[in-house]
């Protein structure tokens, strides 16, 4: 009988000893979850709405800076006369609102140097009557981590370098970085010369939203969506921190800029102008150029493949394909190039013509397709180059053409020759500033090759 109690016993005893290690067990994990948690709600830096802040106050190794916002927009409103990265305040607002650590140490104040923490960048922003300040460190060894320190909790926290690159801030971190200050709608001018000697100058109506060249490229036809990617680029072009260069410069020379090869005056709707002079040849190894801007009196360096302004000039503005005349437009055409003089007439809604009198037949598919082409390539023109400083003459021109149209209105279009295989265009006997290609007159699918193929499918050669 004793062997069963005791055995009892043994159970009962070993039953104890399991529910007390499963309650120890249990305990354990319940004090690690809350120190976890504890931890972790430590490592929560602050949780604010970053939206509501108006005031923003920057303590760094470069000196004090305080940016309101006024009128949707960051101003500085102490500590420099420069304009803001909106941007950056931005983010820095939004960062920190939502700012998080991965991990705390002691605070070991013998440690501060290391850490960075012995004169740290103070960050301070405020909204309403709460303000939110951290002490902003060095980056750590290997490079994750920057220290932060917060004034109302005993502890340093190392915050991810992400983050922590961009809260150590300094003038350049603040510094508006945008080459113009416009967006895509506030231009009226854009003005790029070279040398001195004028490249372009194009010309917004703001009402109508259209552009236009000068009065002398008046003969050419202004592409409308040819601007467009330029007015992109400019509102987009930005530097970064490392490429804001000198404030109120003493002496240009050091970036080319005294006598700078680009100036670029540009204007908006509401007055506001900002005058470039453009270097490309001040870093041509990396790829970047010096830009001094007159109305800031500040030199940055930008991506030379970004400054698409200086490398256009008004041929990439205009539209090069134009057609003069259409097959269906023509009540008459005089062609004449060499030793050939030809007089059409036509009644496409007829079907038939003449050419010097013979008649042909428009409702025969090849001779109307004969002439159609020869039609296009006497009234259309494919811009090559343009050249509005010429001055060429029209006493010998390579080809005449003269089309009399159904609704009255006639157009002379001749070419002269320009040497380097181009031609000069004229229209109405007026220099128009374009040059095509000199195969257009003779020449595999010339004019002359047109009017051959037509004599050959009317069946008069």
């Amino acid at each position: 009988m004793k062997k069963p109690i005791a055995a009892l016993a043994a159970l009962v005893i070993a039953a104890g000893a399991s529910v007390y290690a499963v309650f120890s067990v249990k305990d354990q994990k319940d004090k690690d979850d809350r120190k976890a948690a504890e931890k972790a709600a430590d490592n929560i830096l602050f949780n604010f709405d970053s939206k509501s802040v108006t005031k923003a106050s920057f303590k760094c190794a470069d000196g004090d800076y305080t940016a309101e916002y006024i009128n949707d927009e960051w101003v500085l409103t102490s500590g420099g006369d420069f304009l803001l990265d909106q941007d950056y305040v931005t983010n820095v607002c939004t960062y920190v609102g939502k700012l998080k650590a991965d991990m705390s140490f002691d605070n070991d104040k013998d440690k501060y140097a290391a850490y960075g923490l012995d004169d740290p960048c103070v960050i301070e922003l405020f909204s309403g009557e709460n303000s939110y300040r951290l002490n902003v460190g060095g980056i750590s060894p290997t490079s994750e981590y920057y220290y932060i320190t917060l004034d109302d909790r005993d502890r340093v926290y190392a915050v991810d370098s992400i983050y922590g690159s961009l809260l150590k801030t300094r003038r350049e971190l603040l510094f508006n970085k945008y080459l113009v200050p416009f967006n895509d709608f506030s231009f009226a001018e854009i003005k790029v010369s070279k040398n001195g000697k004028t490249v372009y100058d194009l010309v917004r109506d703001p009402e109508k939203d259209t552009w236009s060249l000068p009065a002398e490229y008046s003969s050419l036809s202004l592409s409308q969506t040819s601007v467009d990617p330029l007015v992109t680029v400019l509102t987009r072009v930005r530097t970064t921190a490392d490429g804001i260069r000198e404030t109120h410069p003493s002496d240009l020379s050091v970036y080319g800029l005294d006598k700078p090869e680009f100036t670029a005056d540009i204007t908006a709707v509401d007055g506001t102008t900002r005058t470039l002079l453009i270097n490309p040849d001040y870093d041509k190894e990396n790829g970047y150029s010096s830009v001094y801007t007159k109305e800031t009196d500040q030199v940055m360096l930008f991506p030379t493949i970004d400054l698409t302004l200086i490398k256009k000039t008004p041929f990439d503005f205009i539209t090069k394909n134009i057609t003069n005349a259409e097959y269906t437009d023509i009540a008459e055409l005089e062609y004449t190039s060499g030793e050939t003089k030809a007089k059409f007439t036509a009644d496409t809604s007829a079907g038939k013509g003449t050419l010097n009198g013979t008649e042909f037949s428009l409702a025969d598919s090849t001779v109307k397709l004969a002439f159609q082409n020869l039609v296009a390539s006497l009234g259309s023109e494919n811009i090559k180059a343009v050249d509005i400083d010429a001055s060429p003459s029209l006493d010998e021109p390579l080809l005449t053409a003269v089309f009399k149209k159904t609704n009255g209105s006639e157009l002379t279009y001749q070419l002269t020759d320009a040497g380097n295989g181009l031609c000069y265009v004229f229209i109405n006997g007026k220099y128009t500033g374009a040059l095509v290609n000199a195969d257009v007159v003779s020449g595999k699918n010339s004019a002359a090759y047109f009017y051959d193929e037509f004599l050959i499918a009317a069946k008069m050669k």
